[in-house]
């Protein structure tokens, strides 16, 4: 669905493409958490006596469905830094 005029989607798209890749980056990480922010509170009004730490669980639910596991789950709630996995090479 796209309920822009066509005249200001073209506007929008000139001003993103002048945009440097930092200031994309930021809008981007902006938008994202705008996104995050509206994700909780449809989380806070369906379960409103959630704890904070299950919120969290919820709100990775929704971001990332069945591509992360109970145990990721677990340790990115409990703000845990997950185990580097053997591939990536350690700096």
């Amino acid at each position: 669905m796209n309920d822009t005029h066509p005249e200001a989607s073209a506007v929008l798209a000139q001003l993103y493409r002048a945009a440097s890749p930092e200031a994309r980056l930021r809008m981007a990480t902006s938008m994202f958490g705008v996104a995050k922010e509206l994700m909780l509170a449809g989380i806070r009004a369906e379960w409103p006596t959630l704890s904070p730490r299950d919120e969290r669980v919820k709100l990775l639910e929704r971001l990332y469905g069945d591509e992360l596991t109970a145990r990721a789950r677990a340790e990115v709630a409990d703000g845990v830094a997950p185990e580097p996995s053997r591939s990536t090479p350690r700096t």
